[in-house]
């Protein structure tokens, strides 16, 4: 199917376990990722919570959104994404001639789906377009610390769905 595995090397987790035992503390972008340390074996005192920003000047909602349904996915294909669920959700739907399912910056898909679409890479002013043409921001994600995307995505207009898996 294409996925790209993500596994961590057990030397970089091995480096990082260290870095952890030995900070006075560490910076976490969601509660999700707090709670996951602390699981871990972080001491909760060593932690602090410190979400992402968006630009908000440059990610603003659109003057208008064109017609059809569009549903945006922004990341990576990887198992841990959930790519690969959404394209088969959205191949069992019934969907209008001029609705999209957008998938960005990828140059193909892990498999067909009417109305799917890879964007290939895209400039940040063409994600913004992006953003602000789609009707839905899609990160349906197994596991992820703090996603930017939906963030920016809500920036400009789009309604986010999620798991609870994303930091979101």
């Amino acid at each position: 199917l294409g996925i790209e595995q993500d596994m961590v090397p057990d030397a970089v987790v091995e480096r990082c376990e260290k870095e952890f035992e030995m900070a006075d503390k560490v910076m976490v972008a969601s509660k999700f990722s707090l709670e996951t340390m602390v699981e871990h074996g972080v001491p909760r005192e060593k932690l602090v919570l410190n979400p992402h920003g968006v630009d908000l000047e440059f990610f603003q909602p659109p003057r208008v959104r064109p017609e059809g349904f569009k549903v945006l996915y922004v990341g990576p294909n990887y198992v841990r994404k959930g790519l690969i669920y959404a394209l088969l959700a959205w191949g069992r739907v019934k969907v209008a001639p001029q609705d999209e399912f957008l998938v960005a910056p990828l140059d193909s898909l892990p498999l067909d789906a009417p109305g799917a679409r890879a964007t290939g890479r895209v400039s940040n002013d063409a994600l913004r377009a992006l953003y602000q043409t789609s009707d839905v921001f899609l990160l349906p994600t197994l596991e992820e610390g703090m996603a930017l995307a939906p963030l920016e995505a809500a920036a400009c207009g789009c309604a986010i769905v999620t798991t609870e898996a994303s930091g979101v």
